[in-house]
């Protein structure tokens, strides 16, 4: 690599970590802190737990009601709903996350040119901080994961979702005469999207479902199963995750797991063979209702 060459991509890596300085390993353990002390975090625990319990009726791995731990939750919520710890939660808050917050959304808006019509930069930013501070709870500090990442994903996801409602609305309106093509583009374009979408769902869900059977097996072995695991709980929360690089999901699961890296990867390499396996045979089962004609998926 040439000294130019190497210069840029240095630079690069220095204005990249100067964008994010301003949400610190300090605000990480902010919001720790803050949700140490919220009674809306345990609420959320007690309320997911159940909602788990509920959705795993009648499958393989049912779930039990653990009732020590709803207990325990319910405890810290009460500890919790005292004045003196919504007085420090709120001062933890005010110090250390707001203005981190601020910044985070603004970005989130102006990277991705989140914009809406009609609607000013200030109301739109506030909206989607009311948006994000309503799903404050739902960040899990015992997860692994980083609470940057998981709020920037809840706060892009809002404003691509209510820029689509804001877009199609505005579609619905258009003169059908004046603008047919451009409607017809649209309409084209979308009903493609959607026919991807619903076999990479329907596929993505089906592999998610194997990989939970196979933890349950008798002959896996401890890492196979410490990396499946690792891999249901990335699927189950991607959308709040927001990662997707192999890199990153590579990382999640080394914390995950806490496995040396030789020991992921033998895992991962009989778990891609299992996923190459099954996806031949979901797609060869589907194929008339997702894929038509079409071969290209089979290899």
């Amino acid at each position: 690599m040439s000294n130019q060459k190497q210069h840029n991509e240095n630079k690069k890596k220095v204005a990249a970590k100067k964008k994010k300085e301003y949400w610190t390993k300090e605000t990480e353990e902010a919001v720790k802190e803050y949700l140490k002390n919220d009674f809306n975090y345990y609420q959320y625990k007690i309320d997911k737990h159940k909602e788990e319990v509920e959705k795993s009726k009648g499958k393989k791995r049912e779930i039990p009601l653990d009732e020590d731990f709803i207990l325990l939750n319910e405890s810290m919520v009460d500890y919790t709903s005292r004045l003196e710890i919504i007085r420090l939660k709120d001062e933890i808050f005010r110090k250390g996350i707001h203005k981190p917050l601020i910044r985070l959304v603004e970005n989130i808006i102006f990277s991705f040119k989140l914009f809406r019509s009609g609607v000013d930069v200030k109301t739109l930013h506030n909206d989607c901080m009311s948006f994000v501070l309503e799903k404050f709870c739902n960040f899990d500090p015992e997860q692994n994961t980083k609470s940057f990442s998981f709020y920037g994903t809840v706060a892009k996801h809002y404003l691509q979702n209510k820029k689509k409602e804001v877009d199609k609305e505005t579609r619905s309106v258009l003169d059908y005469e004046s603008h047919s093509e451009e409607a017809e583009e649209l309409s084209a374009f979308e009903l493609d999207e959607e026919s991807e979408l619903d076999s990479s769902m329907a596929l993505f869900k089906h592999i998610t479902d194997i990989f939970e059977e196979v933890i349950d097996k008798s002959d896996i072995s401890k890492n196979d199963a410490k990396v499946a695991d690792a891999i249901v709980q990335i699927f189950k929360s991607h959308e709040l995750i927001g990662v997707y690089s192999k890199s990153a999901i590579y990382k999640l699961i080394k914390e995950h797991t806490n496995l040396e890296t030789k020991d992921i990867t033998y895992s991962l390499h009989r778990f891609k063979i299992l996923y190459r396996l099954k996806k031949q045979e979901f797609v060869k089962k589907h194929k008339d209702k997702y894929y038509g004609n079409d071969d290209m998926f089979l290899f």
